[in-house]
């Protein structure tokens, strides 16, 4: 291939779309030509070698278009515009080899929020730098926070005899490793920090929800009633287990995220 053709190939929509649909005229297939017209232009270090790619590659990469495709379907083709290329042609990058499929539909409703003229102003670029941080398991976290405003954790802690320190047993134990069906459970509190690090939670440490009914869910699952009888009696250095409660807000920016990345 010279170099006139390449990057006649990279430079017009229509020609890479050919090469995964043999129908340009579906009216689907059109929505996906406008919407990345000029973000392909931008791609030229992902789709320069499409002809050339492997099937497990085209394959991979045709489902993540095809994704793409059937959400541009609900989208009046009136109001389908070029997608931002400094939010389309990194998340064409990304979708070219990600195989993950939560990571993959959120950067997939990102894409489709940043083509339409109803939602583009939702589509903040900053939002596919966040997809790259996180991990499986955050994003099914985060998958699972609609309609949520924050996260209710719980304190334990045991007050030792004569001494003015304590033993932290619980710290900041919420349901999510439970509701989630984790790969690594265990790893809970690292995803915590990484969500509060790209804004989208932040801790209110030392304050509280006043309902205190939003906090016995997880005083049963942790078993605070056995957990305290346990300690009163075989422990006698141990004056009593203490118990503070407080949250994790989802952010302003953080809820931002969440409507960009959703099906919503």
């Amino acid at each position: 291939m010279d170099k006139k053709t390449t990057l006649g190939l990279i430079r017009d929509s229509q020609q890479i779309l050919s090469t995964f649909y043999g129908d340009l005229a579906q009216p689907s297939v059109k929505k996906v030509g406008i919407a990345l017209e000029t973000t392909v232009e931008f791609c030229t270090s992902i789709l320069l070698p499409v002809k050339y790619q492997s099937e497990k590659w085209k394959l991979n990469f045709q489902k993540k278009l095809n994704d793409y495709k059937d959400n541009l379907e609900k989208i009046s083709e009136e109001k389908i515009i070029e997608v931002n290329p400094q939010i389309g042609a990194p998340i064409l990058e990304k979708l070219s080899y990600i195989t993950n499929e939560e990571i993959s539909i959120m950067f997939i409703n990102l894409l489709t929020k940043a083509s339409s003229i109803d939602t583009v102003n939702i589509a903040h670029p900053s939002f596919v730098q966040i997809i790259e941080r996180l991990s499986v398991d955050e994003a099914k976290i985060l998958n699972n926070l609609d309609n949520k405003d924050f996260i209710p954790y719980v304190n334990f802690r045991l007050k030792q005899n004569n001494l003015k320190g304590y033993i932290e047993i619980l710290g900041k134990g919420t349901l999510l490793q439970f509701e989630n069906d984790l790969l690594f459970p265990q790893n809970i509190n690292t995803y915590i920090d990484n969500l509060i690090s790209t804004g989208i939670l932040s801790d209110k440490d030392g304050t509280y929800k006043v309902d205190e009914q939003i906090y016995v869910p997880l005083l049963e699952k942790y078993d605070y009633e056995g957990m305290k009888s346990k300690f009163q009696s075989k422990f006698t250095e141990f004056k009593e287990l203490q118990i503070s409660k407080s949250y994790f807000e989802i952010t302003s920016f953080g809820k931002s995220f969440l409507i960009a990345c959703s099906q919503k």
